[in-house]
């Protein structure tokens, strides 16, 4: 048996295995579309009524959302550290601000406006 015909026979064989194990059932010819569970269109439950599903699974009483205002302080936080961000990467593009480099002990660093120094100072960490 050359090589080709062996392997050929293991791919087979391994076929033959996952087909005993997991048969082929076409799904049935007609199925009950049912509305999404989020939609308008789901009908709710009795509140506290057994469900369907299990024991874990209880529909809660409709209710009415009355604080808003944070959501909205949150945005306006997120939109203003947004636009901070945008300032300060402008301003790295330019060259201005300050920079900073840690060799070993030694801490470097240098303020420049437009990529000309106008501090430059070195300090030792021990």
């Amino acid at each position: 048996m050359r090589a080709d015909d062996k392997a050929g026979a293991e791919h087979a064989e391994v076929r033959r295995q996952i087909l005993s194990e997991f048969r082929f059932a076409p799904p049935p010819a007609a199925q009950e579309v049912l509305p999404p569970v989020l939609s308008a269109a789901a009908r709710p439950g009795e509140p506290g009524a057994q469900q369907p599903g299990g024991s874990d699974i209880v529909t809660m009483e409709s209710y009415t959302v009355r604080e808003t205002a944070r959501m909205g302080e949150l945005h306006a936080d997120i939109a203003r550290e947004h636009a901070a961000a945008v300032t300060a990467a402008e301003m790295r593009r330019l060259g201005v601000g300050i920079h900073d480099v840690q060799v070993g002990k030694l801490h470097l660093f240098a303020g420049t406006i437009f990529y000309v120094p106008f501090v430059v100072g070195a300090g030792v960490a021990w």
